[in-house]
Order: structure tokens, then C-alpha cells, then sequence
């Protein structure tokens, strides 16, 4: 989680579900459900301190196809563009089009996607994505020009760096980052040594050449995407990673991109480690409370408040003369919408697409998406310990990959303290998560989470908990596996008038990417 430290140091609405599952479609608050009973392993919480649990999950939106087959249909409407997905991409392809006669359309009871937030007690909670790092004058001019536009970034001639705007959301080094590894806290990550060394000097070799949006990496680098970060490594360093230091890899690899080193490419290993100019200058780390919801926040600014349409599922796309009909599900009003549209961005979950547009079911079917679950624990009372931004944690649970505390984003100016959880699933535990929809269901990863923490802090914090708030996310992330990057499928696709957004499209999962995804998508409607 902390790749600026390790480097310097050296030499992302959704349905709201109940206890029991979808209460309803309406926009109403989630069903409340307790925690208590339990006897887990030292250091044991308390875990008969009832505190409520509040989970938000598109994960059985399923269910309302089949009931949609009643609904009414009303007539059609006209629209020249339609965005589906209310993500990154999909706004930064709405804000290119904002101009135009266009709608996006949101399963959520609000836009965000992976960069998700919610509110408690007036203040910001973040449900996905959760900071950025300042950008190099070498990134894509047109993502660049629209964060500059928003008025989130400007141009630092003496640095010659993009820099964010609102400095009060910047995290100070002194407390970026604290580690806890099998039991014991340390400043950095990585182990020390002649190893570490080796391995920070190839990474600044490449400095300059990890470009971002990935699709501008020279083509002589791209035989990097050909083999896993783990072999290559290994190769060119001419030894086997040792295990401590391989651990520390893992974790960083998975922590952005979902996988270990041996399952992504050398190209998207390099690229996490010399992207930025972490030896050359101090990068701004920029993390709000509420996290990437910040940036849309920023953009929806721009967008005219008729094209944004939450709560809308869209149920299937086929051909209509020249152009498309759009079938969208309105949650709240539990109608289904048609709409006929010239040209769409698709930017939603590429899983999807078998179902919603079949002329082009074959395109993502080597995808494979990472399952995430955020958890924001809200305290009654502050934990009186150093307030450290990420709070990393190496232990025998893999998936765990520690949590955030909000006292390093804002002072104490009457908010409650939250720690922000996060772990990331193997592919093959999405099925899991349907499990956790039902009665109870979430309680054994909401404990998990409270024993980690207690066990950071060594002491009991479960009585400390007023609510915790829950975020599933089944599609979070593309993993960047060997071969995964520069498919754009947009170039395989059936149809020129409809164009593919997202970083599931042959992106790494990065905020940058996805912002860029949506801009060249409509682009190419465009021209």
C-alpha cells in the first residue's frame, strides 16, 4: 500500500442490502443487524459489543431481471449518446460529451463505481479507491487537461509536476505509513538489504518509460507484458527472490492489482514501481476523506444534473436501424425505460456483456476480475495511538490488507474516527460473497477485520465501534495478468458506434487509466 515510502526510504449507488438480501429497490436505508458471541484467538475482542452493520452490494441485482419482466415499458426516448456506467470512465466519457445530448445510466443509487463513498453523521466515508499520487508532465495531455479543467490539478513549473489543488487533503510523510508484519510494527515494507537495493536500482531504470495511460508505452517495452513479474525478476537480478522479500512483492501486488507477483506481468510490476518520480522529488500524495470519490465529486460539477440517471440498470442493448435500443430498469419507479440512442460507451462490467449486447459476448472472456470488500469501522471514541495514514498488515490472512485511519486525512474537528478495511479475494472467492447477503453472513468478515485491528493496536477496539459499513464489490478489479495489457477490444468490436470504457478493457486499475479510457471512448464516437 505504500510504495512512495518504500521508494524514498531506500537509497474503488449501489443497492443497499439488509441482513436478509434486497429489502427493496427503493433508495431506503439498509436493514441493521448486530454482532455479538464468538471466542477467537488472542487478542480476543469483545465481540458481544453490539454494534450495527450496514452492507451495500450490487451483487443481486439478478433477481430484478426476472421481476422486470412485468414491469411496464414506457416509450421510447431519443438521446444522441448513451454512457452506460457511472464510474470513472464513464463520467470522464460523459464529461467529453457533456455537451452533447446524452444519458448515463447507473445501477447505483449513486456514481462512483470503485471510487464509491457514503456519508455518516455529516462527514465523508470512503467505499472504494482511496488516494492518488501527483502526475508527470509525460502522462497523457488529454487525462491531464481534464483534471486541470475540474479544477483538481495544475502545473508546477519548478517541478515540472502536476500537483493537486486542495493541499489540506495531502498526507505528510511522517505519517504515511506503519507496518505490521507477524506481529510486529516497522516503518517500512520491504526488507533492508543488498536486495532491496538491486531492486530499487532496476526499477529507476525505468523511470520515464512507465507511461500513464498505459497505451502510450513505447512498443519496444511491451514484451514486458509477456512474462510475470516473479520470473522476470528473477532472471535479470540472476537470483531467487528470498521469501521475506517475495512476501513484501506479494503484497503490494495484490494491493493494487488483485494478484501475486508470479500472476501479473513484468510490465505492470515495473510500471507500480516507476511510474512516478518517487527517487527525483517529493509526490504529492493526495487522499481526501472520502477518497477517489473526490474526483467525482469534481466531475459530476460539470455534467448537466438531467444526464445522470442512478438507480438504472440497463437490461439489454440491440440493433435498431443505424443505432441501438437501449432497455433500462427503473429501480425506483420499477418501470423499463427505452431508450434510442445513436451511439453508446459501454463502461460498464465487461461480465456483463453475454447478456446485455451478444454481438459481442466473445470479446472479454479471458477477463478475470478481482472481488474486493471495504468495511468503514466507525468509532465511538478515538484510538489515542499515532495516527498513521495506511496501516499495513502481513499476516496469515492473505486477503486482509489492512486498513486506513481518517485521523492522518483530517484533524479532530469533531468527526469520528474511521478505519477504512480493505480486502481483496482470489477470483474464485466471488462466490463467497453470496453468502454474505444472507442473515448473519457478513458477521465473519466484520470480525475478522475487528480482530486485526485490535490486534494492531493491542487492545480490544470492539467497544469502541458505534457502526460499520460494508461495500462489496464483485468486479473491483482487472487483473493484469501476462497478455492482459494492450487488447483493447475496442478494435475487435462489432459495432464503430458502440465503443468500450473501463479499466477493464486492457487498462491497469488506476484511476488515470480509467479517467482516459473514457475520453478516447468518446473520442471515437466523436470522431
Amino acid at each position: 500500500m505504500n510504495r512512495r515510502y518504500f521508494l524514498k526510504t531506500g537509497t474503488s449507488g449501489l443497492l443497499v442490502l439488509g441482513a436478509c438480501g434486497i429489502k427493496d429497490s427503493k433508495p431506503e436505508p439498509a436493514t441493521e443487524t448486530t454482532v455479538g458471541d464468538d471466542s477467537l484467538s488472542l487478542p480476543a475482542p469483545d465481540l458481544k459489543n453490539q454494534y450495527a452493520i450496514e452492507l451495500h452490494s450490487d451483487m443481486q441485482a439478478g433477481h430484478l431481471l426476472r421481476e422486470s419482466q412485468s414491469w411496464p415499458k414506457l416509450k421510447p426516448e431519443q438521446s444522441d449518446f448513451v454512457v452506460v456506467g457511472g464510474g470513472i470512465a464513464g463520467l470522464s466519457a460523459a464529461y467529453a460529451l457533456r455537451k452533447k445530448k446524452c444519458m448515463l445510466f447507473e445501477l447505483g443509487s449513486d456514481v462512483g463505481g470503485t471510487s464509491g463513498s457514503t456519508e455518516y453523521a455529516g462527514q465523508w466515508l470512503c467505499q472504494g479507491a482511496h488516494y492518488d499520487l501527483a502526475y508527470p508532465s509525460f502522462y497523457g495531455e488529454e487525462a491531464l487537461r481534464m483534471l486541470e479543467e475540474t479544477g483538481i490539478i495544475y502545473f508546477d513549473t519548478l517541478k515540472n509536476i502536476w500537483n493537486f489543488r486542495d493541499k489540506q487533503f495531502l498526507i505528510a510523510s511522517k505519517q504515511e505509513s506503519q507496518t505490521l508484519w507477524n506481529g510486529s510494527l516497522r516503518a517500512d515494507l520491504m526488507p533492508e538489504g543488498e536486495e532491496k537495493e538491486a531492486f530499487e536500482q532496476l526499477m529507476d531504470s525505468f523511470y520515464g518509460q512507465m507511461k500513464m495511460p498505459t497505451r502510450l508505452i513505447d512498443h519496444e517495452l511491451r514484451y514486458l507484458d509477456k512474462l510475470d513479474f516473479k520470473t522476470y525478476l528473477e532472471q535479470t537480478l540472476n537470483k531467487k527472490l528470498s521469501p521475506e522479500f517475495l512476501r513484501a512483492l506479494d503484497y503490494q501486488m495484490i494491493d493494487d492489482y488483485g494478484g501475486l507477483a508470479e500472476q501479473v506481468s513484468a510490465l505492470a510490476g515495473i510500471h507500480y514501481y516507476s511510474c512516478r518520480p518517487y527517487y527525483k522529488s517529493e509526490v504529492e500524495l493526495f487522499s481526501p476523506p472520502e477518497g477517489n470519490y473526490y474526483f467525482v465529486k469534481k466531475i459530476i460539477a460539470q455534467l448537466p444534473h438531467q444526464m445522470l440517471n442512478n438507480q438504472c440498470l440497463v437490461r439489454k442493448i440491440t440493433r435498431k436501424g443505424s443505432g441501438f435500443l437501449v432497455e433500462v430498469l427503473d429501480l425506483i419507479k420499477r418501470q423499463v425505460r427505452q431508450v434510442e440512442a445513436k451511439k453508446i460507451v459501454y463502461a460498464g462490467n465487461k461480465h456483463a456483456i453475454p447478456y446485455i449486447f451478444k454481438p459481442d459476448q466473445h470479446l472479454f472472456k479471458q477477463l478475470q476480475s478481482v472481488p474486493w470488500a471495504v468495511l468503514n469501522v466507525v468509532l465511538k471514541n478515538d484510538i489515542k495511538k499515532n495516527a498513521f495514514w495506511q496501516n499495513e498488515i502481513l499476516s496469515a490472512d492473505t486477503s486482509l490488507m489492512g486498513f486506513v485511519n481518517s485521523r492522518a486525512q483530517q484533524a479532530s474537528d469533531g468527526n469520528k474516527q474511521v478505519l477504512t478495511v480493505y480486502f481483496c479475494f482470489k477470483p474464485s472467492e466471488r462466490a463467497l460473497m453470496q453468502d454474505w447477503h444472507k442473515p448473519d453472513g457478513i458477521k465473519p468478515l466484520v470480525e475478522r477485520a475487528i480482530v486485526a485491528i485490535s490486534d494492531y493496536y493491542k487492545q480490544d477496539v470492539s467497544n469502541q465501534i458505534e457502526k460499520v459499513f460494508v461495500k462489496l464489490m464483485g468486479h473491483a478489479m482487472p487483473l493484469p495478468a501476462p497478455n492482459y495489457l494492450f487488447n483493447d477490444q475496442n478494435k475487435q468490436r462489432s459495432h464503430q458506434k458502440l465503443v468500450y470504457a473501463g479499466v477493464d478493457n486492457s487498462r491497469l486499475p488506476l484511476l488515470f487509466e480509467a479517467v482516459d479510457s473514457g475520453l478516447m471512448a468518446a473520442k471515437l464516437l466523436k470522431g
